[in-house]
């Protein structure tokens, strides 16, 4: 057949002959747009026949050649019904597609049509409907579709639209579908890992961390604070043995405020009392007994620490004169006499 279709379009034509007018069918920019269009669907070793094909139809039919559109339109719906009459010996289009596809073959295409045949609702009219949508997204009007088909233009337009809801509908569904899906096997896998990388912390021991060696100043520090605390407890001696090993260790801190206080009040705690200084002797008193008691007699007191000032002596007043004292009356009481008699 494809030898046959390629002798009829070749032109006939002989020496001396006019030269016969090109067939429609024989425009190379028409061919290659059916080329195109075939192998978006097909893979490119299908392409070619599926292309012949279609044009060998037109002319074994005897296509009238004086509308050129016409017969083009005719052969490109005969193209796309030869694409579906391809994918249906190969199990409808439901079952496994081809495992490589031609360059120009687009494999989103190609998933993308077995979904909607896949996905198209029960009836005798789904499949035609389908093939509308399919020439109207390669440039042909829904108006010249329902010419061909002898069907009113708003019904054609109609059976499109609800089929195209239909499928928009499915693939939003489906879509949250699969959004949900993916989110619980992504939970499922997180918590999977997170199981696996806590039993493998269990079964590897911890390293053990040292912990970092103090320097003098930080083992300065510590004692200081232990014999503050010895200090407030009333261990005096423990605290200043404290302080000593902090100085050697730490000679500048040593010289703290609160450091010189602490050890101060800890030096006085540990200091023997002083004997009170005598400052008068006991007579002893005399009694029956053959020892002595002794009896204290009062202290004198100590002088004061600064001595009071002797006032400055100032005139004295004036004195009066006074009368004298008149003589005194003698006694009738007899006198005595030394010599021993009484005096009268």
């Amino acid at each position: 057949m494809t030898t046959r279709a390629t002798l009829a379009l070749a032109p006939m034509s002989t020496p001396g002959s006019p030269a016969r007018p090109a067939h429609p069918l024989e425009d190379p920019r028409f061919r290659e747009a059916l080329t195109r269009m075939v192998r978006r669907r097909v893979p490119e070793s299908d392409a070619e026949d599926i292309v012949q094909t279609a044009i060998a139809e037109a002319l074994v039919a005897g296509k009238r050649d004086d509308e050129p559109d016409a017969l083009r339109r005719w052969v490109w719906g005969v193209a796309r019904h030869k694409v579906v009459d391809h994918f249906r010996r190969r199990r409808r289009l439901t079952d496994e597609l081809p495992d490589v596809a031609g360059e120009d073959a687009g494999q989103g295409e190609l998933d993308l049509l077995r979904w909607a045949r896949r996905e198209l609702p029960e009836g005798e009219n789904a499949e035609e409907t389908l093939r509308w949508m399919l020439r109207e997204a390669e440039g042909e009007t829904l108006e010249t579709i329902a010419e061909e088909s002898n069907l009113p233009a708003p019904r054609v337009r109609k059976r499109v639209s609800r089929l195209r809801e239909h499928f928009r509908a499915r693939w939003s569904g489906q879509a949250a579908a699969l959004l949900a899906l993916g989110v619980v096997v992504v939970v499922l896998v997180v918590v999977a890992l997170r199981r696996r990388s806590d039993d493998i912390a269990k079964d590897v021991p911890a390293p053990s961390v040292s912990a970092p060696t103090p320097g003098p100043r930080e083992v300065a520090e510590q004692k200081r604070r232990a014999a503050f605390e010895r200090c407030g407890a009333g261990a005096y001696r423990p605290c200043l043995d404290l302080f000593d090993e902090a100085k050697g260790l730490d000679p500048a801190g040593d010289e703290a405020e609160a450091v010189q206080r602490a050890r101060k009040a800890a030096t006085d705690a540990l200091a023997p009392p002083v004997a009170p200084v005598p400052t008068a002797s006991a007579s002893p008193i005399p009694t029956g007994d053959a020892s002595p008691k002794w009896a204290p007699q009062k202290m004198a007191p100590e002088p004061s620490a600064r001595p009071t000032p002797t006032p400055v002596p100032t005139e004295a007043p004036l004195m009066k004169p006074t009368a004298p004292p008149a003589p005194k009356a003698p006694s009738k009481k007899a006198a005595f006499d030394p010599s021993g008699g009484m005096s009268k």
